[in-house]
């Protein structure tokens, strides 16, 4: 579809969360001329309330802007089963109060879009609405998604700017599952996915208005720069410019590849192992696909194979291929913070695309009232001026979690992750509430850095330094062991990098509750242990926290319970339950 765009402003969000109106909010407060949104809008409706699983419509309740913090608490504490808790958001919807998404005002004309905007399927949409839209049985003025058998073609601001649109998570072992999906788009029980027939249907789609002068925008709900095979498969597509979502973090990020991979050869390395993974899974279930693939999804399955087969080869100091290398260096990504933190918007004038990134950032003020005995004593300075070189030790964990144990975490999360299950949700989330005063990172692996840096740098220490860095290390070890409380639960499968701050986004409804947050960090490698302990200030509000386990950060699934009470872990209630029956 060609559209002539008078304009040249393009506001780009991610994770509206069923708040449509904000929509013409942001476009009247950026003068935006076009909405691009990258997953996870809102496409869901009233029954879909009983086509997702309790998992899904826990996560939409703990993350959705349009519920009031008394409605969330109450839907998420006081109904104990799914049958509950559908009466309760069902009742609410009969009685014209939106809990989940606003788009049955869309349907119903009481809400109007002020301008075009396009937009892809995120993780916890409702695959029933999205075939409704495709099949022109909703029709929303407006409104545009799109998918893997659409496309748009934009003439704005000098240039002819095409977009290609895939929605859904990237889960790499359902490529071949289609859920409840009747046709290409899949999904199921109130989550989206991308399979390799809808990558393969959109790659015919673009073979068919391939045009040379067109700037091509892929636009995606799972990061390219993450996923080998989207990034693949933006290759194939020739895109010029990639958008994407999904990692929520509170900084919007613009990149090519060049600027974060050391060379060619490490680019590459990403596309092969996109492959390699790709394969593992076609391999396993190839002779299933034999059976039950038409000659029209067989075309759309070759299709996908070339995606996974474009692999670009080693740079043997001949130069690199010319497509690869626009690819390697040319290629520009934008990956979107949620709407409720930052956005990106992309100023297309006299034939040049342009960007200016909003983000909320990250808050530091709290350091200006944290002065630990290690960082003062780095500001200690000689009666010459100069700063004393004083060593900073490496913190001791008060807490450690048997090896073994972990062993067999890492193993059976491996072989959950290759079980195709139709309830996962990839947890894209919007932060309707910000912790002004939340550490950035553990202080834990601030002191590790810092170690590192010093023992690399400073000359042997005089016996009078060591004596100090004795008394400071034994000083810093009993301030840093955790103090016991009952109220505290344990973690596992937090993220690499992850913060204080998004632990505690994850548990928002709990944020006045909650006295610490301790990410566990390996004091040898200085890298986060996946493990935390969260503080409450009481038993309640820590035991319906409990419940929000089998949620996710950044797409890592969490497993949360009550720790025991010499704060060791779990306590195994069901082992418990066992031994004493």
């Amino acid at each position: 579809m060609i559209q002539n765009i008078n304009g040249k402003r393009l506001l780009c969000l991610a994770d509206v969360r069923g708040d449509f109106d904000c929509l013409n909010r942001l476009a009247e407060d950026y003068k935006a001329d076009i909405i691009i949104h990258t997953g996870d809008i809102g496409f869901l409706e009233k029954s879909s309330i009983d086509r997702a699983t309790e998992k899904v419509l826990r996560h939409l309740i703990t993350y959705s802007p349009i519920i009031s913090t008394d409605q969330r608490h109450s839907l998420l504490n006081d109904h104990s089963s799914v049958t509950s808790l559908r009466a309760a958001l069902s009742e609410k919807e009969n009685g014209n109060e939106h809990m989940l998404s606003t788009f049955p005002s869309l349907l119903n004309h009481s809400l109007k879009l002020n301008v075009p905007v396009y937009a892809v399927s995120g993780a916890c949409e409702d695959v029933s609405v999205l075939e409704k839209l495709r099949m022109r049985e909703y029709h929303i003025p407006n409104l545009h998604v799109l998918d893997e058998a659409s496309s748009y073609l934009l003439h704005i601001g000098g240039i002819k700017l095409r977009l290609f649109g895939l929605g859904g998570a990237f889960v790499l072992h359902k490529l071949f599952d289609n859920g409840d999906g009747q046709a290409t788009i899949a999904g199921g029980q109130g989550t989206t996915w991308i399979t390799a027939l809808q990558m393969g249907e959109l790659i015919d789609t673009a073979k068919k208005v391939y045009d040379p002068s067109e700037t091509r925008l892929l636009v995606t709900h799972s990061p390219p720069g993450r996923e080998g095979l989207l990034a693949q498969l933006a290759l194939v597509l020739k895109a010029d410019l990639t958008l994407s979502a999904s990692l929520h973090f509170r900084m919007s990020a613009s990149y090519n590849d060049f600027s974060v991979v050391p060379n060619y050869e490490v680019f590459m390395q990403k596309l092969v192992n996109g492959r390699t993974a790709v394969y593992g899974i076609y391999n396993s279930v190839r002779g299933q696909l034999e059976d039950v693939l038409d000659d029209t999804q067989r075309l759309l399955l070759a299709n996908f194979l070339l995606v996974a087969d474009r692999v670009p080869g080693p740079n043997h100091g001949k130069g690199v291929v010319a497509s690869h290398e626009e690819a390697w260096k040319h290629t520009w990504h934008f990956n979107l913070s949620d709407v409720s933190v930052g956005n990106v918007l992309l100023l297309v004038q006299d034939g040049k695309l342009g960007s200016e990134i909003k983000s909320e950032g990250f808050t530091y003020s709290h350091r200006n009232h944290q002065k630990t005995a290690a960082l003062a004593g780095n500001e200690i300075a000689n009666e010459g001026g100069s700063r004393g070189e004083v060593g900073v030790s490496v913190p001791h964990e008060s807490q450690k979690i048997d090896e073994t144990q972990q062993t067999q975490s890492k193993a059976q999360a491996g072989v959950t992750g290759m079980v195709a299950d139709q309830t996962h949700v990839s947890h894209s989330s919007i932060h309707p509430n910000h912790i002004p005063n939340a550490p950035m990172a553990p202080a834990t692996e601030q002191h590790t850095n810092a170690d590192s840096i010093a023992s690399a740098t400073s000359p042997p220490p005089s016996q009078q330094q060591q004596q100090q860095q004795q008394q400071q290390q034994q000083q810093h070890t009993t301030n840093n062991q955790r103090k016991k409380n009952p109220n505290t639960l344990f973690i596992r499968g937090i993220p690499q990098g992850c913060t204080d701050e998004e632990v505690a986004e994850f548990f928002t409804q709990f944020k006045p509750s909650i006295t610490a947050i301790k990410i566990l960090i390996d004091h040898k490698t200085g890298i986060q242990r996946g493990l935390c302990y969260v503080d409450f200030n009481n038993e309640r509000d820590m035991l319906a926290a409990e419940k929000l386990s089998g949620g996710a950060i950044r797409n890592s699934h969490l497993h949360v319970q009550v720790s025991d009470k010499n704060g060791k872990g779990f306590k195994n209630t069901h082992k418990n339950k066992k031994q004493s029956e």
